[in-house]
């Protein structure tokens, strides 16, 4: 009977406020909510709760999914009433914070290219090889240097055609 008494205020509802708030504005908690290591911890399991609801796409996250998830983290039912209760009120809020978070994979903004012509060589004095030269700059804001031969050029530009063409197909059978 101890260790429930020492669970519940271990679960205080202003640890797992803490843990709402420090997620949202991506602030650490105050030394006021967390005295202890207990404390810590119990932050630690809340706001990986909280996190992985909020990261659930917002039509998975009802509440009955959102419950089973919070279930699924072995939470107190108070604390998984209290995070249901947050995440109810606070829905739009969800979904303004965790998209920026999410890791995105670069785009290509911007395509430059040119032809360079190698005169000579150290080892020749006339070689007159044409190569492609191009430079994607990335929505990141790096800028990528490619280098080929005409003839990878030409087999890039084909292997580029077939799969538009494929992706063609696909989208007119209704597949995608």
């Amino acid at each position: 009977m101890r260790t429930a008494t020492k669970k519940e205020n271990v679960f205080r509802p202003e640890i797992v406020e803490a843990a709402w708030t420090s997620l949202m504005q991506q602030k650490a908690p105050s030394d006021s909510v967390i005295k202890s290591r207990e404390d810590l911890k119990t932050f630690s399991r809340a706001y990986q709760a909280i996190q992985n609801v909020c990261r659930m796409p917002k039509i998975r996250r009802t509440a009955d999914r959102v419950t089973e998830v919070l279930e699924d983290e072995h939470l107190p039912k108070s604390v998984v009433e209290q995070i249901i209760a947050l995440v109810a009120a606070q829905s739009s809020g969800i979904d303004a914070v965790m998209p920026s978070r999410r890791p995105t994979i670069p785009t290509v903004t911007a395509i430059g290219w040119r032809i360079n012509i190698i005169v000579s060589t150290c080892h020749l004095s006339q070689t007159l090889q044409p190569f492609v030269e191009l430079t994607l700059t990335l929505s990141d804001g790096r800028v990528k240097l490619i280098e080929m031969t005409v003839s990878k050029f030409h087999t890039l530009r084909y292997q580029i055609s077939l799969a538009l063409k494929q992706l063609q197909s696909i989208q007119s059978t209704g597949l995608l």
